[in-house]
Parts: structure tokens; sequence; C-alpha cells
């Protein structure tokens, strides 16, 4: 067992790592007006800015499942969210994309794109890490992770607990900068994050971190569906619905970081209710 003090060192150790290792993805990214592409296909060089995103995925992922495999799962995921958060917050905002003239749809369908991957690697961690230890399970809970476990119905109801989270973040969204939108999506999967473990205390909430990133994807769908005119226009006369400006990377930082601080929130407010929950429920027999 490890102590307090070793706990921390490999906690902050792993977040000092993650800068170190997006600086190629977000060199890579960088678009002609000048600094880092919200959208891939915004780079100069997408082969390229993909290129620098995967290295850097499969790079946090393995410092991700280390840190899950030492300390728990959801400090795995925080970590991983944390180096996607980077990523997000040197990239242009959604004034750039605007004056870009890329299309709306866009926004929608690289977020969208991005839930396999988050997926995979949520259930990476969760399987190297055998999940968050203090949910109940016995000889016939399926592994943590695993397919059984995810097409259950309790496993699938996490999915919507990302519509609180995108709820809140609508709600928070006061302007494009970086720091304010990740701030708001961040904020939304933590409030997804404790209802999620709180509703479902005996479920491990893998699909959990895709909710959010679901919901906001399907929102900005709907929104470029209905949307007339050009994102530049709207912004200057203050009409941009205000979950187009968050950008895909935003979402899927924020919502891995986010969602495990949510669970953490849950076990520190709420502690003794999981720990009831967690308890083997008796079996009434007639």
């Amino acid at each position: 067992m490890i102590n307090a003090i070793q706990r921390y060192m490999i906690l902050f150790g792993a977040l000092l790592l993650t800068p170190f290792i997006v600086m190629p993805a977000i060199a890579w990214r960088l678009s002609d007006w000048g600094g880092p592409s919200p959208l891939t296909h915004g780079a100069q060089s997408p082969f390229m800015a993909d290129l620098g995103l995967l290295l850097a995925l499969v790079i946090l992922l393995a410092l991700g499942g280390v840190v899950s495999r030492g300390l728990n799962t959801a400090v795995g995921l925080f970590v991983i969210g944390f180096g996607v958060c980077l990523i997000a917050f040197r990239c242009d905002t959604v004034e750039t994309f605007a004056w870009s003239e890329a299309s709306i749809w866009a926004l929608g369908v690289e977020t969208i794109l991005w839930i396999p991957i988050v997926a995979v690697i949520t259930i990476v961690v969760f399987r190297f890490s055998k999940g968050l230890r203090d949910v109940y399970s016995d000889y016939s809970t399926p592994p943590a992770g695993s397919i059984e476990s995810l097409r259950g119905r309790d496993g699938l109801a996490m999915l919507l607990c990302g519509i609180p989270a995108v709820g809140v973040t609508w709600a928070l969204l006061a302007n494009w900068s970086n720091g304010q939108v990740l701030g708001a999506v961040f904020a939304g999967a933590v409030v997804g994050g404790v209802i999620g473990r709180l509703a479902l205390p005996r479920t491990q909430p893998v699909l959990l971190f895709v909710g959010p990133i679901l919901v906001g994807g399907l929102a900005q769908i709907v929104l470029a569906s209905g949307f007339s005119g050009t994102m530049s226009d709207a912004l200057v006369a203050g009409t941009a619905p205000r979950l187009l400006w968050v950008m895909p990377l935003d979402w899927v930082g924020g919502t891995l970081g986010g969602s495990a601080f949510g669970l953490g929130v849950a076990r520190m407010f709420f502690g003794e209710t999981l720990e009831l929950a967690a308890r083997p429920q008796a079996t009434v027999r007639a």
C-alpha cells in the first residue's frame, strides 16, 4: 500500500508530465490563422494534426493507466482529461472558427466522432484498473468495462447524465474565451458525474464519460440544422447559440476531467450514502 505522500507525488508528477506530452499535438495543429486550429480539418496539415493528437492520446492513456492502477480509476481519467484540456486551452476559439468560414455542421460531427475514441480510452482505463473500488461487485458481476456491463440497463443509463451536464454547461457559458468554455464544460461534467454516481451507486460509471460528449454533439447538430446565415455574422450580432461556442476538444477534455472530478466530489460529500448502497442487498424469500 502507498501512503498519502506517495499518492500526491504520483498525481502531481503525472500532471507535471502532461504539458510535455501534449506539446507536439498543439504545435502540429497550426492553422493559417496563426494559432492551433480548434478543429482538425482547419489545420495546415490535418494528417499531422491527427498524428500529433493520436500520439499524445496514446501516451496520456499509458500515463492515465499507470495512475489509475496506483491510485484509482477516476484519478487516472482526470489526468488524461487534464492533458486534453491543455490542448483545447491552447487552440483558437469559435471566433477563429467563424472567420475561417468552416461549416457549422463540422462542430457537431467532429464532436460525435470523438465518442468511440473516448469510449475506448475509458474502457481501457476501467479494465486496467479494475474499476472503482467502492462499487459493489460479486462473482456474478461483469468485469468493469466489459461489453456485458456496458450494454446493461444501468450501464447505458449513465449516458443520460450528459443531459444535466450539457444543461449546466449552457447555463454557465458567458463568453467564448477558452478558459470560460472549458470551465463551463468541466463544471457541467462535475454535476453529471455526481448525479450518475449517486443515482447508480452499484454501477461502474464507464459511459458517464461519454454522455456529455454525445448530448453536446447532438445538440450542436440540431442547432446547426436550424442555423441560417454565417457564424461570423451571428457572433457579431450576438445571436450565435451558446452551445456552438464549444469546440470538440472542449467537450472531450472538460468531460473527461469534470466527470472524474465529479466522482471524487460524490465520494467526498456523499461517501456514507455510497457505502450503504455498495453493501450487498439482502434477498427476501417468500
